[in-house]
């Protein structure tokens, strides 16, 4: 180190502000190059680089005259990156974590939205049309045993239930819901 670096840290130290003044426009040049290696936002480097300065000014008590001033200045430059990498991880994890509820909540409202058309359109099925579709799809009966409770053939019961099925796509497509 120079001896007048050496003198300017020293009067630093003691508050000189145009001492500090002279120590960053030595150094800043290092500084945003160990930035720049590591960002490639030109407005970020500037920040970082500037806010190194402020703190080394804060701390500069806490400097060694023994080590190296520019080792001194890129750790502090060093610790803010890392800091400013782990605030941007951070922001990162909430707006995904808000994208996920988002699309949960807009898939709650269509599916709530879907499930009410769907309600209405069975419930413009005939008696026997809507007994058929609950004892098929919610009780799970089997086709066979509808057959046997409808007294009614196989090809029967399977060409019913396409129909029903089909009035219910007919129904919830003419209220401008796909099926």
């Amino acid at each position: 180190m120079q001896q007048d670096q050496h003198k300017e840290i020293e009067l630093a130290q003691g508050g000189d502000l145009d001492a500090f003044g002279k120590l960053i426009l030595v150094y800043q040049d290092r500084v945003r190059a160990f930035l720049a290696a590591r960002l490639r936002d030109h407005h970020l480097i500037e920040d970082l680089c500037q806010e190194t300065f402020i703190v080394a000014f804060k701390r500069i008590d806490s400097y060694r005259i023994e080590a190296s001033f520019a080792a001194w200045l890129r750790s502090i430059a060093h610790n803010l990156l890392r800091n400013e990498w782990r605030r941007k991880r951070e922001q990162q994890m909430d707006l995904q974590d808000q994208i996920v509820a988002e699309a949960q909540d807009a898939a709650t409202v269509d599916l709530e939205d879907h499930i009410g058309h769907l309600r209405a359109c069975m419930d413009a099925l005939p008696e026997r049309s809507r007994v058929l579709i609950a004892a098929r799809y919610a009780d799970g009966k089997s086709i066979a045993a509808l057959c046997n409770d409808f007294s009614v053939k196989h090809s029967a019961m399977t060409m019913n239930l396409h129909r029903i099925r089909h009035q219910i796509k007919q129904c919830m497509e003419s209220r401008g819901v796909q099926p």
